[in-house]
């Protein structure tokens, strides 16, 4: 009886060191596969190296992220220590720029100056939390959560739901 429970226990350990093996595997496979790397090994194109160094001086860089969006075309993430958010494409040409607090503004030299006035008029009192460059022209998000569509012109074309 006793050669009995010996063998059954050594059976159950024997499964449940595969099982348990298995599982780290599977826990070390995904975490690899991450859509992010981050860490020192990212390296910023040149382009959005000076971008940064010209548009913020004195911040610094607090989280830089490759992200291989293929669909936005965003490659590179970086925060800031000011909570301003840069999303660069692959040449390094930044491709939205958002304030990381949803009621932060970001900086007006980045908007173009028709869209500026035309938010300034029409939305008096609220400022613009993010500006995204698309291929058919921008997308501004204002900082009570309302999203506007300009064109490349900065020509206002609607409210986008």
């Amino acid at each position: 009886m006793k050669n009995i429970l010996l063998i059954t226990k050594k059976k159950f350990m024997k499964k449940l060191l595969l099982g348990l093996s298995l599982l780290l595997a599977i826990a070390i496979f995904a975490v690899s596969c991450s859509k992010d790397d981050n860490g020192n090994d990212v390296v910023l194109p040149g382009k959005a190296n000076s971008f940064l160094t010209a548009s913020f001086k004195g911040s610094k860089n607090v989280k830089l992220s490759k992200v291989n969006d293929n669909l936005t075309k965003k490659e590179f993430e970086v925060i800031l220590d000011n909570g301003i958010k840069i999303e660069f494409d692959k040449d390094g040409n930044w491709v939205e720029i958002e304030a990381v607090k949803d009621v932060g503004t970001i900086p007006s030299e980045f908007v173009p100056k028709d869209i500026l006035d035309y938010v300034t008029e029409h939305y008096l009192g609220l400022g613009i939390n993010s500006i995204e460059i698309e291929d058919d022209g921008y997308e501004i998000e204002l900082t009570d959560g309302t999203d506007l569509d300009f064109d490349l012109d900065g020509v206002f074309i609607k409210v986008d739901k």
